[in-house]
């Protein structure tokens, strides 16, 4: 199985789009830094009071993870993202409410994958700035279980002193 360092990983997905949108096909270009930066379009998607077909976001992603990782398999790739023993943390994007929030079913799809990949879904994280936001996007806080967790920052806690990971503060 591949790993990468988390440098390695953030650097391959820094500029990983995956727009929603247009005529059913991935194409990609490479940065000058060596990012990659995937398309993904198919006009069947469209926004119906603000819920997307996770049919045709699950082949969308399919489509861009392996174009971005180069296996003929998306499986492979989502093996590459995350191993069994991982704790995965997805950070939405919920400040702006469920119009303009990280979509539930995006989500969905991704937790999904990482769970095809052997995660536990104790073991998948969802979160963001505050409990509030996540509700009101339309995401339900779960902090105990085995269960995918989802909570907000108020509700798990900070510390006040920086930590250090290698070069990471």
């Amino acid at each position: 199985m591949y790993s990468m360092t988390r440098r390695e990983f953030i650097r391959n997905n820094l500029l990983f789009g995956s727009m929603l949108y247009g005529g059913g096909m991935t194409f990609n270009t490479n940065s000058a830094d060596g990012s990659k930066i995937i398309v993904a379009k198919n006009d069947a998607v469209r926004i119906k009071a603000f819920t997307y077909d996770r049919r045709i976001i699950s082949s969308l992603l399919d489509k861009t993870m392996k174009n971005l990782y180069g296996t003929d398999n998306a499986l492979d790739a989502w093996e590459m993202v995350a191993n069994p023993s991982d704790v995965v943390g997805l950070k939405v994007n919920c400040l702006s409410g469920r119009r303009m929030s990280t979509s539930l079913e995006l989500t969905d799809v991704i937790i999904k994958n990482l769970k095809k990949a052997g995660v536990k879904k104790k073991n998948i994280i969802i979160w963001d700035r505050m409990n509030l936001d996540l509700e009101r996007a339309g995401y339900e806080i779960k902090t105990r279980g085995s269960d995918v967790k989802c909570f907000g920052n108020d509700a798990a806690g900070f510390e006040s002193e920086l930590s250090i990971y290698g070069e990471i503060g």
